[in-house]
């Protein structure tokens, strides 16, 4: 559906929607945070709950914008490419663009972020490379491995195939 929708005012309009839900998702997730350190327990509850269906509404349009969430290695690319384009692209003009209207606290905050985006391509790019190579879950010398399920440490070269203490399997397991 993606492609017949291209250029079309409900793409627009699905591109909105998608920006929207997901905005008012991370938005009532600080919502519920201040509750909490506020002491109200309800509404924390409240913003959590409708946080978590901004988020089930934002996927609904996402599968209809781009088809859905396609296997990790795909996701990995995507992800790389996202963050080059707002630490290359976005941020920088963004930078540019406060610098030019004299708000250079916020210059700095842009850059900051995207120095951080960077990090986030390069992450993305290493584990994509450690994905397709087969070699997520080993590493050249002893590392500390930890189950994601549990925290079971183990240092190996590889990480164990299952979790000696809960039985997670061999993606659980995390370098340390």
């Amino acid at each position: 559906m993606a492609a017949e929708l291209k250029g079309k005012k409900t793409e627009a309009d699905l591109m909105a929607a998608y920006a929207a839900e997901c905005m008012s998702a991370v938005k009532y997730g600080f919502y519920a945070d201040r509750a909490a350190a506020e002491g109200h327990a309800a509404l924390e509850e409240l913003f959590r709950a409708a946080a978590k269906n901004e988020r089930a509404h934002a996927g609904v349009w996402f599968r209809v914008l781009t088809g859905g969430v396609k296997d990790t290695g795909a996701n990995l690319r995507d992800a790389v490419k996202g963050e080059g384009y707002e630490s290359g692209e976005m941020y920088a003009r963004f930078c540019r663009e406060a610098e030019t209207e004299g708000f250079l606290d916020i210059a700095r905050l842009f850059s900051d972020i995207a120095a951080v985006e960077t990090a986030h391509a390069a992450a993305f790019k290493e584990a994509e490379n450690a994905l397709t190579q087969n070699r997520l879950y080993e590493d050249d010398a002893p590392a500390r491995w930890r189950c994601g399920s549990c925290g079971c440490q183990k240092t190996a070269e590889l990480a164990p195939d299952g979790c000696p203490v809960c039985g997670a399997g061999l993606g659980q397991f995390k370098k340390l």
